[in-house]
């Protein structure tokens, strides 16, 4: 199985196998979704915002290549077309 640094470090790693919308990718970022979404409730939004800043702070440091990483997924798409997909989207299979 595929671990996220070989997504970064790998540049051969065809586009289907390094893409968000795996299996695998998929269910990870759900359950931090869940996570955050359950602080934010429990907590409040201010302690969801110190977990994501202190989050991406240990990540930085323990994976320095990640922010390069970041900037090139994000030169690909705009980000008001990815968060426009996401609230917007309709799943088709509700209209059958």
């Amino acid at each position: 199985m595929m671990k996220e640094d070989d997504v970064v470090k790998n540049k051969n790693i065809p586009q289907k196998e390094a893409s968000m919308e795996t299996g695998q990718y998929t269910l990870t970022v759900y359950i931090v979704m869940r996570m955050l979404k359950l602080i934010r409730h429990q907590m409040g939004l201010e302690a969801m915002l110190e977990y994501i800043d202190k989050y991406i702070e240990k990540n930085e440091n323990r994976h320095p290549q990640f922010p390069q990483a970041f900037s090139l997924a994000m030169n690909k798409q705009k980000l008001e077309t990815i968060y426009e997909n996401t609230v917007k989207y309709q799943d088709p299979a509700k209209d059958i």
